[in-house]
């Protein structure tokens, strides 16, 4: 009975080893295919009650879409959303039948819920920005029937353009700019493994798709349709309910951006949304996996 979360332990620890195996410097495949906007359709629109937070996010279809920054008139994100890989490669999009929930009536935040199509697996994301920062904070909630690797696809279009962007991977984040707006995304957890890739070239999700193993660790992609994608910790063992929290965060440089993303996860900021938002979640100080947050 335990052979199966037993193997899976053992490919959770040697994971990111085969990943680091095939890193390679830059993405091949500029600047990617033609970049679009996603429907102007959406199940919610969330910002903070403060004018301290200029960001305002956007949600349809199970996934993160519109993020702007740091005004109305200013999209920086494609989507975000994750996806899953057991015996085939499924999106949040694609893949789940989606429902949306409203936290607090007095608040702006929301709960996503996507439950696979095949009933395998049950995703809730609950959302709201950092009153004090121009941030936003995701809780992720994650129980499934099978192990599967979960990883987060981020594609962002930064200063309403989504093909001059450059984007790498440095140290536990993946950072994006394009002029004078940069994004930072960061886990609780951190990340087994990232990729920084040209979308429909040689983008994580692309490459998972051609061969579910993994994908080519790319550092660096330069000017052009770029899309990051990270392999989440902790997202492999069977009914047990995994839970992390992801903030993405936006700034004049890349600089800024990470610094915001980072105080964001911190315990105080957290606490701090809740406290301004009423609707998300307290971080613990220890940043494990499965005790990183708890629910509001």
């Amino acid at each position: 009975m335990l052979r199966l979360p037993i193997v899976w332990i053992i490919f959770c620890l040697v994971c990111p080893a085969l990943f680091a195996q095939t890193t390679n410097t830059d993405a091949p495949g500029a600047p990617g295919v033609d970049a679009h906007w996603p429907s102007a359709a959406k199940n919610g629109v969330g910002t903070a009650n403060t004018i301290a937070s200029k960001v305002w996010f956007t949600l349809n279809n199970g996934a993160l879409t519109e993020v702007y920054y740091p005004r109305l008139d200013v999209p920086n994100v494609q989507s975000l959303q994750l996806v899953i890989v057991g015996d085939k490669v499924e999106t949040e999009t694609d893949d789940t039948v989606h429902r949306l929930e409203v936290i607090d009536n007095r608040s702006i935040s929301f709960r996503q819920i996507n439950v696979a199509k095949s009933g395998a697996y049950k995703i809730t994301k609950t959302y709201a920005t950092d009153p004090r920062r121009n941030s936003l904070l995701i809780q992720i909630d994650f129980v499934s029937r099978t192990p599967n690797r979960v990883f987060v696809y981020y594609d962002p279009s930064l200063n309403n353009s989504g093909m001059h962007d450059t984007a790498w991977t440095e140290g536990d984040a993946l950072l994006a700019v394009d002029g004078d707006k940069a994004s930072a995304l960061i886990s609780s957890s951190g990340f087994a493994a990232t990729s920084n890739g040209y979308s429909g070239k040689s983008d994580g999700l692309t490459e998972l798709r051609h061969h579910r193993s993994g994908f080519e660790t790319y550092q660096r992609a330069v000017n052009g349709n770029v899309v990051q994608v990270a392999a989440l910790n902790c997202f492999t063992v069977a009914f047990e309910e995994t839970r992390v929290t992801l903030a993405l965060a936006f700034g004049k440089t890349p600089r800024e951006a990470l610094a915001n993303a980072r105080a964001s996860l911190a315990k105080r900021a957290c606490t701090s949304a809740l406290s301004a938002s009423r609707g998300l979640m307290i971080l613990s100080a220890t940043g494990k996996c499965s005790s990183t947050c708890v629910a509001a």
